[in-house]
């Protein structure tokens, strides 16, 4: 008798334990009593207190969690039928591979188009076009990405075409949200926010609650949720997370100082462009024009001078070659404008 008591007692404590997390709790301690509490399969405590810290710290209206960013944007491919046509805007193959893993991967039959500059994007913009995918880079040396996000917003906006900008690779800017408004959805893998290996989440940011909703049940009914102990995690980094992005960037300023030095011409790819940091005179940008337009360089000719850098478009086969051939000229007029100046 007494075994059977025991074996009941504990039957009892197991199910209260387990069978509670399923469903909604009402907490009558809030001042809105009745309001569930929201303790179940698609929604806890740790879920809730993530996404609201997300959506404070981008000043949006909504936001969505999920296990890690192929979730989101897998739920948000859901939304399309087949022959919908989804462009793609960025440099980096790694991005392209996993745009093509996530949209072509399901035989869904969307059309994907891939870009690397602004106008090439919006020239590929048809009646189908449902979704541009732009991924945000590390600022060029004017400041800001090397994509122009607000021709491609009014182009999306006037043609009814959602414009998503991913931010995972320049997290960074997640202190400047309130300066990107000409998107319909920020997306971001948090790995950086957990501050920690092994964690993976994403999240999706938005002020269209439309959007938000319909993806929203997307990514419940597939069940990638972000788990309790990632969501945790991540919301704990979220504290440290000024302080690593002040630290990287005191890191990147470093760097840059290095490249900056007078007599230290460097050059490195971009995207397709080359960046040149140099400190020489003005003249030089009309000079390397006017040699490069005399030998009939049509990639070489479309030059652009920043407050810090020489910027040079060229086609990704041929950067190499003529990023050597720049850098010689540049040595030869600046050694010319040395001997004049003596």
């Amino acid at each position: 008798m007494q075994d059977k008591k025991t074996i009941l007692t504990l039957i009892t404590a197991i199910a209260t334990i387990d069978f509670s997390t399923l469903w909604c709790k009402v907490d009558t301690r809030l001042s809105t009593s009745g309001r569930h509490y929201l303790y179940t399969r698609l929604g806890h405590p740790t879920r809730t207190s993530l996404e609201a810290k997300l959506s404070a710290i981008g000043q949006v209206q909504f936001t969505l969690s999920a296990n890690d960013i192929l979730a989101i944007y897998y739920s948000l491919s859901l939304l399309f039928v087949e022959n919908d046509e989804i462009i793609i805007l960025s440099t980096r193959e790694q991005f392209k591979n996993m745009m093509r893993r996530i949209f072509e991967g399901q035989q869904m039959g969307l059309k994907l188009h891939y870009s690397t500059n602004t106008e090439d994007a919006l020239n590929k913009i048809t009646p189908q076009s449902k979704l541009i995918i732009a991924e945000r880079v590390q600022p060029s040396p004017d400041g800001f990405s090397i994509f122009e996000h607000s021709k491609v917003y009014e182009a999306s906006k006037s043609k009814n075409i959602i414009f998503a900008l991913d931010m995972s690779n320049c997290i960074g800017d997640i202190k400047q949200l309130h300066k990107i408004s000409d998107v319909d959805l920020l997306i971001a893998d948090l790995t950086y926010f957990n501050g920690c290996d092994g964690v993976r989440n994403g999240a999706m940011m938005t002020d269209r609650q439309d959007l938000y909703e319909k993806v929203k049940v997307n990514v419940n009914s597939i069940g990638n949720v972000t788990q309790p102990m990632a969501a945790y995690l991540a919301s704990r980094g979220l504290k440290t997370l000024s302080i690593r992005l002040d630290q990287q960037a005191k890191n990147a300023e470093a760097i840059v100082e290095q490249f900056l030095k007078p007599n230290d011409i460097q050059s490195h790819l971009y995207g397709n462009m080359i960046l040149i940091p140099c400190t020489l005179d003005n003249d030089l940008l009309s000079e390397l024009k006017e040699i490069r337009l005399k030998q009939g360089n049509s990639n070489f000719s479309h030059i652009e001078k920043s407050e810090r850098y020489f910027v040079v478009h060229v086609g990704i086969d041929e950067y190499e070659d003529i990023a050597k051939e720049l850098l010689t000229m540049i040595s030869k007029i600046q050694s010319a404008n040395d001997q004049q100046k003596l």
